[in-house]
């Protein structure tokens, strides 16, 4: 029995259809989550240098779900027969341009909560630099992934299924022996592992430093403690015999005994403090996730690569096939995430979102 390029793409399709739900349902959440994300922070939650990245970091994600989402989308409808090699260029091009950006948006993020946390007197970015390091992290980003529009393309080839000889046409690195692909998927591979082990090594400096700076306070605030209750003990012994006295100076210490951050620290500085490693937590969190996310991307990246092969997303099971996309296209999760980690952490996000909904709730 012969089998067309088109019966076996649209069997394929069928095959994926799980893989097919869950992309839509990701990119639907992920559209929502993120354009919600940015219209709260540009419009309504207050700014603060705190929250200087979060409205860039929701563009490129929803940038990340529209591209990724919709180019999956028609990946799983055209695996077997992509329609256009322009289409697949584009679509491969913003793609990748887009996670490239958010991974190096990531990496600007940590080196400057790395500089507030680890170096406060050292000089501090300005708002001003902070722009030009978000621009031109993303010229840097779509220029390093031009490559792609060369390298990539329709890829055809012949597979065997259930004994016949099929034709497929696929979206994809259009030679895996040419020089040129090879060297460009390994710099990419190699460049995101240095960008992933950069954030990590920053964001561990970050997390050492406020482990210390807190068992610093801790311990003062115990020795505070100490030296406030000799001194108390010492006045009882003294005044024993004058009870109005003794009543006066217990007063005067339970008012007095303070801890040693009010002490030492405003409450005011103590609260600013309290924010910004919060928002470090919050940070540190998206990175988290984004690693996770990505580490079986990339795998199953370099697994077909190596393979040299058109053949390694057609010779196996519906099950399998849908379990292996899901990985591929984990990334997806880390992008759509995002906008629960800051209604988790940032207090004003959450609040400023209550409203809105409340107001909608009103008949």
């Amino acid at each position: 029995m012969n089998i067309t390029t088109d019966e076996f793409n649209a069997m394929y399709s069928d095959w994926i259809t799980p893989n097919t739900v869950i992309l839509e349902i990701l990119l639907a959440v992920g559209v929502f989550g993120n354009t919600f994300a940015f219209l709260l922070y540009k419009f309504c939650v207050p700014y603060t240098e705190e929250r200087f990245f979060i409205p860039y970091l929701a563009v490129v994600d929803l940038f990340v779900c529209v591209w990724g989402g919709s180019f999956s989308l028609i990946l799983n409808f055209y695996r077997a027969n992509f329609p256009d090699a322009v289409l697949c260029k584009v679509m491969y091009y913003f793609t990748w341009g887009s996670i490239n950006f958010s991974a190096l948006l990531l990496l600007i993020i940590a080196f400057h909560r790395y500089k507030r946390i680890c170096r406060p007197i050292s000089p501090q970015w300005s708002e001003h630099k902070r722009r030009i390091a978000v621009g031109g992290g993303g010229i840097f980003s779509f220029i390093l992934t031009i490559p792609i529009l060369l390298l990539f393309g329709e890829k055809r080839g012949n597979i065997v299924h259930q004994g016949t000889n099929v034709t497929v046409v696929t979206c994809n690195v259009m030679s895996f022996t040419r020089d040129e692909s090879f060297i460009y998927m390994a710099f990419s591979i190699l460049y995101f592992i240095i960008l992933m082990t950069a954030i990590i090594i920053l964001y561990s400096l970050i997390g050492v430093t406020i482990f210390r700076t807190f068992q610093v306070r801790a311990s003062r605030k115990i020795r505070k403690l100490v030296e406030n209750n000799r001194g108390h003990n010492s006045i009882m012994s003294e005044d024993t015999n004058i009870s109005t006295v003794d009543k006066s100076v217990t007063s005067n210490i339970d008012i007095n005994d303070e801890p040693e951050m009010k002490r030492h620290f405003p409450k005011k500085k103590a609260v600013v403090i309290h924010v910004r490693h919060n928002f470090t937590g919050m940070f540190a969190a998206i990175i988290m996730f984004w690693v996770v996310s990505y580490l079986p991307t990339i795998t199953l990246i370099i697994i077909p690569a190596a393979q040299a092969s058109i053949e390694f997303w057609f010779h196996k099971s519906a099950v399998t096939i849908n379990i292996l996309l899901f990985l591929k296209r984990a990334f997806m999760l880390n992008h759509v995430v995002n906008p629960f980690i800051y209604g988790y952490f940032d207090v004003g996000f959450r609040k400023e979102a209550y409203k809105l909904f409340c107001f909608w709730r009103r008949p």
